[in-house]
């Protein structure tokens, strides 16, 4: 009956010669993908950029250059704060606090009111001294097409929302006088950043949408620093974040009036010359963003005052 229970020797031997080599491939298996595992996340992340990329966001604990994060609203400063919250695993700021916008706080940004060198950048729509929250050394502005910026602005003041979309009514009420308004704020707004004394990084919110990598690439040399563990890989992997608009429900091109074109044209030229100063090739880049007002109607917006 024992020996029913009992290995014979040669049998012994192989499964002890099983055992070894089993242990021998785990062991340099595991090494392995200690070794190339991080490589091949970054490569698969660069690959498949729609792969999920999700980065521990922080406070620095060492003091970071306040940078400002400079735009007129409208001008894709969501998209921007997370594109850098993505490179860079910390937190970025902003001059207005919490309670002014809820649904940014909701979304996970959680540096809303501060403004120090805790965070990588500082959201700011107002002037290079806005409310007094101390002098950067740097700034990061974005300037995006007027014709685009200004819808993307009319429809947050008219929903509330940073995706939502206003209603047709609404652009037959207010329309005309907010297109005059926000281009005279659209210039001034530059002629003061633009003007800024220190590092200024200049983002045009096409590159983003075209050129991405290579823009990522840009923002990654002008926010490093020692205590910053860069990955452009996530920034890549997850670029959009939750902050894209819906469409809107016309056609944006028939929204301007011959009037309003040569407005928005005028005040187009006007930021152009201050960006030829010091930043030619931007200058040269937004030529394109001017329009021709030939022939121009406000067809949509004729036929609302019928309907309504």
């Amino acid at each position: 009956m024992r020996g029913k229970w009992l290995f014979t020797k040669r049998q012994g031997v192989k499964l002890l010669a099983i055992f070894l080599v089993s242990t021998l491939t785990l062991t340099l298996l595991s090494q392995t993908v200690r070794i190339f595992l991080p490589t091949i996340l970054q490569l698969s992340a660069v690959l498949s950029p729609h792969a999920p990329c999700t980065r521990n966001l922080s406070f620095s604990s060492v003091p970071l250059p306040v940078t400002a994060l400079a735009s007129v609203q409208g001008s894709g400063n969501t998209w921007m704060r997370h594109l850098l919250q993505q490179l860079s695993g910390v937190y970025t700021g902003s001059v207005y606090n919490r309670h002014g916008d809820p649904e940014l706080w909701a979304q996970g940004y959680y540096g809303e009111g501060v403004a120090n060198g805790s965070v990588v950048a500082v959201k700011n729509h107002g002037t290079p001294g806005f409310r007094g929250r101390g002098r950067y050394k740097r700034a990061i502005v974005v300037i995006r097409n007027p014709y685009d910026a200004m819808f993307a602005d009319f429809n947050r003041r008219a929903t509330g929302s940073h995706t939502g979309v206003a209603l047709l009514r609404s652009y037959a009420l207010h329309w005309n006088d907010f297109c005059k308004e926000y281009a005279l704020r659209w210039t001034k707004f530059h002629s003061l950043w633009l003007n800024f004394k220190g590092p200024l990084l200049i983002i045009n919110f096409d590159d983003l949408t075209h050129s991405l990598e290579k823009e990522v690439h840009r923002i990654s040399r002008f926010i490093a620093h020692p205590s910053l563990h860069l990955d452009i890989a996530c920034a890549l992997a997850d670029s959009r974040g939750g902050a894209k608009r819906k469409v809107a429900p016309f056609d944006k091109s028939e929204a301007f009036s011959v009037e309003q074109i040569e407005h928005v044209n005028k005040n187009i030229r006007a930021v152009q010359a201050i960006l030829r100063k010091k930043f030619t090739e931007v200058a040269a880049a937004i030529s394109v963003w001017q329009r021709n007002a030939t022939g121009t109607e406000q067809t949509w917006l004729k036929l609302l005052k019928v309907i309504s």
